[in-house]
């Protein structure tokens, strides 16, 4: 069974300079997000409420490409892949678009929707329903927090060496 977690937000730039930034360099996503570079590969760090049970794993992220749209409403979208390292048994691997679109000529909108399938038949549906979706949802929710305030600090970054 797919299951799927959205999340949406704003970053207090324009649509071009954060376009600009990621067109540059689409793995400034993964950055935003607190990976880091081990051998080639992103790498993040979560930890994982499963009903009292702390599961600690290393996921992989990648992007997988970056494509942009023009139009009277254009949007930048990254497609990621998430890979648990550790424990690929209890989560999934998670694939996400996370899209980029002008608010305002100061504001840009960021939305991402993940989604995954749900593993082991019948009985990992139910776990899934009961432990699973909420801890994913859980850290996919600070993942976004963190990736949104990164992403605003270095667009000011960008921008300060503008002037």
């Amino acid at each position: 069974m797919e299951r799927k977690v959205t999340f949406t937000g704003r970053l207090g730039a324009s649509y071009p300079r954060v376009r600009k930034l990621l067109r540059h360099d689409p793995s400034q996503l993964l950055r935003a997000m607190d990976a880091v570079d081990r051998d080639g590969v992103a790498v993040k760090e979560l930890s994982i409420d499963l009903g009292g049970l702390r599961v600690h794993t290393e996921i992989t992220l990648t992007v997988a490409d970056f494509d942009e749209m023009m139009g009277p409403l254009p949007v930048s979208t990254a497609r990621l892949h998430c890979r648990s390292l550790d424990h690929p048994h209890l989560i999934p691997p998670i694939e996400a678009m996370v899209d980029l679109y002008p608010l305002s000529s100061a504001e840009t909108g960021i939305s991402v929707l993940a989604s995954y399938r749900t593993r082991h038949g019948t009985m990992g549906a139910v776990a899934d329903l009961m432990l699973v979706h909420r801890a994913l949802e859980a850290c996919l929710q600070d993942s976004f927090a963190t990736m949104t305030g990164n992403l605003q600090s270095a667009v000011r970054r960008d921008q300060a060496l503008e002037v």
